[in-house]
């Protein structure tokens, strides 16, 4: 595990999540491991992510807070962004389902609420520990949804979602234009439903393999502007994968089409 393989990490944490990240050897178990922190905190000050061998043919992926992240805890309670603590959720639940996961303080983030001591433990197997391409293979599965739950609780902003949100007038529309862009909306989408359209059935990997997974995008089954009565926001119901042409027919017309219309249409 060296320089490569971490700026390695970092650029798929970008690309996947929108955040940025810092890395370095972590030495202080018995084996050496990596370990990964926000850009915009010290080592210690907020959550830290490791990845460290373990037995004979596991990695073992944690989450927790630093020695000296009181001041990211209180922050994360005072806000209590719901939708925050939601996503994370759904996020662990993702990983539950291939991994073996130890989560300290699922109780926590269903009371919109957390503590210093929590804490998440996701192992899994691994064909080589020394192999570079094995634990970034480990890496690509865990590490982005991690990531992107603590992002959204702590408020880390994606600048490019930003500057493309930033067009937005109307409240209701942007809020769903927001969540639409959301990277890590978007993570969790494709984790759920997979790399194909909900529309057309487009799918990346028969057509580009793993060249252009990214053309997929994430639509807003029903704006926000168009329901009758106020309901809770659920990414699992409300976030689906279209294509990008489907994803303009939708948009083409005034309210959007709604996708089993436009399926409707084409078959």
């Amino acid at each position: 595990m060296n320089e490569i393989l971490i700026n390695r990490v970092i650029e798929a944490i970008d690309s996947k999540a929108g955040v940025i990240i810092k890395g370095s050897q972590d030495p202080t178990g018995d084996r050496d491991g990596l370990v990964f922190w926000f850009e915009n905190y010290s080592r210690g000050s907020g959550p830290i992510f490791s990845i460290k061998p373990t037995g004979l043919k596991r990695l073992k992926v944690t989450l927790k807070f630093g020695a000296y992240s009181r001041d990211c805890v209180d922050h994360i309670n005072t806000t209590k962004n719901e939708e925050a603590f939601q996503l994370l959720t759904h996020f662990i639940g993702e990983l539950s389902k291939k991994h073996d996961v130890s989560n300290e303080g699922a109780n926590d983030l269903d009371d919109l609420n957390i503590k210093t001591d929590f804490k998440i433990e996701i192992v899994s197997k691994v064909s080589d520990q020394k192999s570079p391409e094995d634990t970034m293979e480990i890496v690509l599965d865990i590490l982005p949804m991690l990531v992107g739950g603590m992002a959204e609780l702590i408020g880390y902003e994606d600048t490019d979602y930003l500057e493309d949100s930033a067009i937005e007038g109307n409240e209701k529309i942007g809020i769903y234009k927001r969540r639409e862009r959301n990277k890590r909306n978007r993570l969790l989408c494709l984790q759920i439903h997979g790399y194909k359209c909900k529309v057309c059935g487009f799918e990346t990997s028969d057509n580009y393999h793993d060249l252009q997974r990214d053309i997929l995008e994430v639509h807003h089954v029903e704006p926000l502007s168009e329901l009758e009565a106020a309901r809770d926001y659920d990414p699992k119901r409300d976030l689906i994968p279209l294509c990008p042409n489907c994803h303009r027919a939708i948009h083409s017309t005034t309210p959007a089409m709604k996708p089993k219309d436009l399926a409707r249409k084409l078959n």
